[in-house]
């Protein structure tokens, strides 16, 4: 893992990065962006089903939220943004998803933005994808049953298990600039203020 023009560089094994979380009222609505480009050949090492963590807040074994590439058959990956609602006794509900309309196209910089929106619903939450400031439409209901706030770290990149095992849903490629907003940003102001200006 190397730090290259404000990057962080993942190896897919052992790389990545966390920092004390939560850092946003999940009960509420919030924005979640990063800059991500992920390495084709090591993703055609991984299974069908793989799923690769760009970044997530922890919320004990699992994640309240996450940005995810999950390689979905031989030649094609999604971009995915996750919620998950609370259990009994602490067990996960159930998972919310919603994927990209097309390919990941790896090798490449790409803006990932999940937004949890309670406005438009009962309070309990709707979610919703971009990708380079493209609304994604979701292939199912997105409506949340309920809310979990994240009591772990923030991770990046994957996380760390047991000593000498690698990093569990290690991502190969490069992360920059991770921001979190309260609040739900529109398509409007993702276009705005989180996709940046062509190079």
């Amino acid at each position: 893992m190397d730090a290259q023009e404000g990057s962080l560089v993942l190896d897919g094994v052992t790389g990545h990065a966390s920092a004390n979380g939560p850092v946003v009222d999940e009960t509420g609505a919030f924005t979640v962006s990063a800059r991500v480009r992920a390495d084709s050949a090591a993703m055609a090492d991984k299974p069908d089903g793989y799923r690769a963590l760009v970044a997530g807040q922890r919320a004990g074994a699992e994640y309240s939220w996450a940005l995810w590439l999950r390689k979905v058959s031989e030649d094609a990956c999604l971009w995915e943004f996750t919620r998950t609602s609370p259990g009994s006794g602490g067990a996960t509900a159930e998972t919310i998803t919603v994927s990209s309309d097309e390919r990941a196209v790896p090798d490449t910089w790409v803006e990932l933005t999940g937004v949890h929106d309670t406005v438009e619903t009962d309070g309990t939450g709707r979610l919703g994808l971009f990708v380079d400031g493209m609304q994604q439409l979701p292939w199912g209901p997105t409506d949340m049953t309920g809310v979990r706030q994240g009591t772990g770290v923030l991770t990046v990149g994957g996380a760390a298990e047991a000593a000498g095992t690698g990093t569990e849903h290690a991502l190969a490629g490069a992360v920059r600039s991770l921001r979190v907003w309260t609040g739900a940003m529109s398509p409007h102001h993702v276009m705005e203020h989180v996709v940046p200006e062509p190079q």
